[in-house]
């Protein structure tokens, strides 16, 4: 629910894993749940949160922003 550039790094300069990090307003996620609270960086948040009814796909709208 936070997905930003500053919450991924390389682990060193040798790999090209991306690791993420900074898990602090992540949740467990059951099937069919709804999420109400506004959450997140503006810039990348998805439309869905300002609207109060929200999954897991708006993690999916901050990775194409930050791509």
């Amino acid at each position: 629910r936070d997905l930003k550039p500053e919450n991924f790094f390389f682990a060193n300069k040798k790999e090209t894993a991306l690791k993420a990090i900074d898990f602090g307003l992540s949740v467990f996620f059951k099937p069919g749940e709804r999420f109400n609270e506004i959450v997140g960086s503006p810039l990348y948040m998805a439309p869905e949160v300002l609207k109060r009814n929200y999954g897991p796909e708006v993690d999916i709208w901050s990775a194409g922003v930050i791509v």
